[in-house]
């Protein structure tokens, strides 16, 4: 292991480096080495990685094939999952074969929603080159698609062999789509590790920067906080809702203004009027209400959306189809301070719109200066 960073979880290895060179090597460790492959990726990813990562598998696998998609929110559906089950099914794929899931969130979630479904579930290998899908959509075992315009509304839980991190992959990210992982790794200090915050106020300079040192850092300090949380929720019955903070508002934007906001930037507005609520109901102090602003200021992150219309009782409706409402009662994940989350489903319905309208003024919020 060069340069490298294993975490072992109970059901998978997660293993942070600065490039490709290992791969086989964890393939054949898997015992996943003579299967027939697919990789799974988008339009842009491949264009950039495919080369790399069919000259790996095919070094140890018995056959190989790329199935490509076009990028974007939009084609994280059933049409796209139809069309890869013809595809395996074209190829002659069994339960035997393993698929491998290359680039951001969407395909990582479209691919391990296929590996769940076909023929009863298949195995298969995460390799995210966002920092988002990195941090937090790879790590968990969640998968799944949009239906009807409705963020993951059909999904399952099924974890990967592998979740193997190049931490290089996000030096050809554009500026806006790094930024937007970094709202999920703040949200993991918020909810849980008070130092890990600081630790990201402290080394923000280098993290914007991408020095790939910290980077690793950052990756392996956010897996493990998911991890331990996932540990003890794997089915998201109690705990785990937490790394839901920022989400439901977040969610409910994006449905809102038709994905025209990326999930990460959505997440960050999201937790700000999530973190407004927690001081409106007297939990988090206004220094620190204040302290979280500006620190997802600091990344690049956007703090409010500009308003059209009726948009506050928009975000409303649209939380209220939330996979998080249960018996008709709408879940939010409070914070009682930084570092100290939790969950409430008694907020009236008069503090929920203050806390959006909170978030809703006439500008995008300071733009960040970029080093």
């Amino acid at each position: 292991m060069k340069n490298g960073i294993k975490i072992d979880s109970a059901e998978y290895p997660i293993y942070i480096t600065d490039d490709f060179s290992e791969l086989a090597e964890y393939i054949r460790v898997l015992g996943l080495d003579n299967k027939k492959f697919c990789i799974i990726t988008d339009i842009d990813t491949g264009s950039i990685y495919l080369e790399s990562i069919c000259d790996t598998v095919e070094k140890t696998s018995f056959e190989s094939c790329v199935f490509t998609f076009k990028a974007g929110e939009e084609n994280k559906n059933h049409n796209t999952v139809s069309n890869i089950y013809n595809f395996l099914l074209d190829n002659k794929f069994d339960r035997d074969s393993v698929i491998v899931a290359l680039g951001g969130g969407i395909v990582g979630d479209v691919a391990g929603f296929v590996a769940s479904t076909f023929m009863r579930g298949i195995s298969f290998i995460q390799i995210p080159t966002t920092l988002v899908a990195q941090i937090d959509s790879s790590v968990g075992g969640k998968v799944g698609i949009n239906f009807e315009n409705k963020k993951n509304i059909i999904g399952s839980f099924y974890s990967p062999k592998l979740v193997y991190i190049n931490a290089e992959t996000l030096n050809t990210l554009p500026e806006e789509i790094f930024s937007a992982g970094l709202s999920e790794v703040v949200k993991h200090g918020l909810i849980m590790d008070k130092d890990y915050y600081r630790y990201l106020q402290i080394n923000q300079e280098d993290i914007k920067k991408r020095d790939k040192n910290i980077l690793k850092n950052v990756i392996s300090g956010s897996c493990k906080i998911k991890l331990s949380i996932v540990k003890q929720d794997e089915r998201e019955n109690n705990i785990r809702q937490i790394l839901n903070f920022g989400h439901t508002v977040g969610h409910a934007i994006e449905h809102v203004t038709n994905f025209k906001l990326s999930h990460g930037h959505a997440v960050a507005v999201g937790m700000v009027a999530e973190a407004y609520l927690s001081y409106h109901l007297n939990n988090l102090t206004k220094d620190e209400l204040d302290d979280i602003i500006k620190t997802l200021k600091s990344f690049c992150l956007p703090t409010h959306i500009t308003q059209h219309g009726d948009i506050i009782n928009e975000i409303y409706n649209a939380m209220l189809f939330d996979k998080k409402v249960k018996n008709n009662t709408l879940n939010i994940i409070m914070l009682n301070s930084i570092g100290c989350a939790y969950v409430e489903n008694n907020i009236s319905t008069q503090s929920i719109q203050k806390a959006i309208s909170f978030v809703v003024f006439g500008g995008e919020g300071e733009k960040c200066e970029q080093n």
